[in-house]
């Protein structure tokens, strides 16, 4: 089993190539907290690699302000999201045309 340290790297990883921006990373004892900026447009396979990179994490969403859109990822540090066949807590998938 990867470590959630190694989890959190891999999506910042993926979310900053998919977007072209910093991932930001805020570890609380908990979770690990990964964000990055989405661009207003994101050409579909681009798209396709940020909701990838979503789905790695054990909780993900997706918060748009009248300045900018943000997606968000969260590791657990409790091993859950790296057993197979486990249960995650992801919200329903995204509509076609938003991150």
């Amino acid at each position: 089993m990867r470590s959630p340290e190694a989890r959190a790297r891999e999506v910042a990883d993926r979310l900053a190539a998919a977007t072209g921006t910093e991932a930001r990373t805020l570890a609380t004892p908990e979770a690990i907290r990964v964000e990055v900026y989405v661009p207003d447009e994101i050409p579909e396979p681009l798209h396709t690699a940020l909701v990838d990179a979503l789905r790695r994490a054990d909780r993900y969403g997706h918060a748009r302000t009248a300045d900018a859109a943000v997606a968000w990822a969260e590791i657990t540090r409790t091993g859950r999201g790296d057993v197979p066949g486990e249960e995650h807590d992801h919200p329903p998938q995204p509509q076609e045309g938003t991150p």
